[in-house]
C-alpha cells in the first residue's frame, strides 16, 4: 500500500511546494505494527507539544523523488563555488568519459540533509555525522530516489540512518550512514 508521508497523527507534508517532487512511504500498516511489536523496547518516542508521541523504529523509512535539473547544478555551483566544467560544460564532461554533465557529488549530500531535516525523521532533527561514498555519476535530467532508513536507535534519543540515493535504473549512486539526534518536539506545520 502506498500512502503520503504520515507519522502518528500528523501529516508532515511533502516537498510539493518547494521542489515539485513527491515524498512517498511504502509500508503496509500490519507490517509496521508487527515491526513495532518485534522491536518492543527498541521503539523510541518523543513527546510532542500536544501530548502525542512520535514513534521511531528500526526499519522505518522514507523515499523522495527528485529530478536533477541543469538549473539545480548551476545554482549549486554558485552556492558552493565549485565551477568544475564536468558539471557545467557538456563537451568537457564527454572528454572526461561521461555521457553528459554530471551533478556535484555533494548535491546528493545536500538532498539527503533536506530529507532528514524536513521530512524524515523531520523538522528538529539534528545531524551529528554523515559519511558518503559516491558509486555512480548522477546525470543532468535524471530522476533520483533519496532513501533514508533507521537502522539503529539508542537510549539517548539518537538514531543511525542508512542514506542511499538510487539512479533511475535502481543502481546506487550515493551510499552512506548518518547519525542524528531525533526531534524532541512536534515540527512546525508547513
Amino acid at each position: 500500500m502506498q500512502k503520503h508521508f504520515v507519522f502518528g497523527f500528523h501529516n508532515y507534508g511533502t516537498f510539493q511546494n518547494v521542489w515539485s517532487s513527491e515524498a512517498i512511504i511504502s509500508e503496509e500498516v500490519e507490517t509496521a505494527k508487527a515491526k513495532m511489536e518485534a522491536e518492543r523496547g527498541r521503539v523510541r518516542g518523543n513527546r510532542n507539544g500536544d501530548d502525542t508521541i512520535m514513534n521511531y523504529y528500526i526499519g522505518q523509512s522514507a523515499k523522495v523523488l527528485k529530478v536533477i535539473s541543469r538549473e539545480l547544478i548551476e545554482d549549486f555551483s554558485k552556492l558552493s563555488g565549485d565551477y568544475n566544467p564536468v558539471h557545467l560544460k557538456e563537451d568537457y564532461a564527454k572528454e572526461q568519459g561521461f555521457t553528459t554533465c554530471i551533478a556535484h557529488g555533494m548535491i546528493g549530500g545536500a538532498l539527503l540533509s533536506a530529507v532528514i531535516g524536513t521530512e524524515f525523521p523531520g523538522q528538529g532533527t539534528i545531524y551529528l555525522s554523515q559519511n558518503l561514498t559516491f558509486c555512480k555519476p548522477i546525470y543532468v535530467g535524471e530522476t533520483i530516489r533519496i532513501c533514508v532508513e533507521i537502522i539503529d536507535l539508542s537510549d539517548n534519543n539518537r538514531a543511525r540512518l542508512s542514506t542511499v540515493i538510487r539512479k533511475e535504473d535502481g543502481e546506487e549512486a550515493v551510499v552512506g550512514e548518518a547519525c542524528v539526534k531525533l526531534p524532541a518536539v512536534r515540527p512546525v506545520e508547513k
